[in-house]
């Protein structure tokens, strides 16, 4: 969910990452850099809930786990991450967001947050009426 505050919410990369700070989890540590080689090189930034930089993985306890079960819970080398290396050229060009968010909560009420994205090619937008999926039961949420 900060993600998506974040997103709405900033107006560039330094603010985006103070607003993510906020009310941070884990390891309490949010490490801030500028990745954008990393953007321009693969078009995405892959998470494969690892940690991506050194300090916040090794506060992570995550060293030991490396020690004991070797390179499985390195950033690069979990088999997340090898699934992305060798399948992303294929999946590449379906990049779009798509982001489902409920709570116990919200639940109850039959509540969800979702944000969808365009992909990076021209898609028209979605309609209920023109869709082959028309004739089934939906319900429309305004």
């Amino acid at each position: 969910m900060r993600n998506i505050v974040a997103n709405r919410l900033a107006t560039g990369g330094q603010e985006w990452a103070s607003i993510f700070k906020k009310f941070n989890s884990g390891t309490g540590m949010v490490a801030v850099a500028d990745k954008s080689d990393v953007l321009y090189k693969t078009g995405y930034w892959a998470s494969y809930n690892v940690p991506y930089f050194p300090e916040v993985f090794n506060a992570s306890g995550l060293p030991a786990l490396v020690e004991k079960f070797w390179d499985w819970f390195y950033y690069d080398k979990t088999p997340r991450a090898l699934i992305f290396q060798r399948d992303h050229s294929e999946r590449y060009g379906i990049n779009g967001e798509a982001n489902e968010l409920t709570s116990y909560e919200m639940a109850k009420k039959y509540q969800m947050v979702a944000v969808n994205e365009p992909t990076w090619d021209q898609v028209p937008p979605f309609q209920w009426s023109t869709s082959p999926f028309r004739s089934l039961m939906h319900i429309v949420v305004t």
